[in-house]
């Protein structure tokens, strides 16, 4: 078991430190008010209060999901410890830079070329589900690719959704993808790595 552990810590220690990598930068380069105001941090518009409850409802309906889908994660989630804490630094940083990338970037140039809200949302969401199906390559849990790609295109479609409704500020779609992340890292990455998706699998 421990050997799983230091193999999840060092993936989730690769993805914080990749995905810190890219804030380092802003902030280096006098780009941080850039960044403060991408994430509706300035200004008065922090998003619309419809946005802000459906980031609440996609953040408590995409957690229960989760603990009911994958037992293993509801058996760890209250515990605390260092690799806990590696998990929270990989949520907040890969969380909010899915978004920026997700949801402000890709869905803004959709939309600045045309595409309408329904081709935005399903564009973000499909390459968001997508993108967390290498984790399922990993595990070599082929059986579970399409699984995965669809739960979290469907969060990734939620999380679009909540961001046209919060008129484009991404600020609650990063707090409901932080906190989501929050709840359910590193635990679902370590059932990942030891294959304990099936409660019938020695880990």
């Amino acid at each position: 078991m421990q050997s799983t552990y230091r193999k999840a810590s060092a993936i989730l220690m690769a993805v914080a430190i990749a995905t810190t990598i890219p804030f380092g930068m802003w902030f280096a380069t006098g780009a941080a008010s850039n960044l403060a105001e991408l994430l509706g941090l300035a200004g008065d518009n922090v998003g619309s209060a419809l946005g802000w409850l459906g980031a609440a409802a996609v953040t408590v309906g995409y957690i229960t999901y989760t603990l009911w889908a994958v037992p293993f994660v509801k058996e760890h989630v209250a515990e605390l410890s260092t690799f806990k804490l590696l998990g929270a630094w990989a949520a907040v940083t890969s969380s909010t830079l899915e978004e920026v990338i997700f949801r402000g970037v890709l869905m803004d140039e959709l939309d600045s070329r045309g595409i309408g809200a329904l081709g935005q949302i399903g564009v973000s969401a499909i390459l968001f589900g997508v993108a967390h199906a290498m984790w399922m390559v990993m595990s070599r849990e082929w059986s579970l690719v399409v699984p995965v790609v669809v739960s979290t295109a469907l969060l990734g479609a939620a999380l679009a959704v909540v961001y046209l409704l919060s008129e484009r500020v991404l600020l609650p779609v990063v707090i409901a993808h932080v906190a989501v992340n929050l709840v359910i890292e590193p635990w679902l990455i370590l059932s990942v790595v030891t294959r304990a998706w099936n409660p019938q699998r020695d880990i």
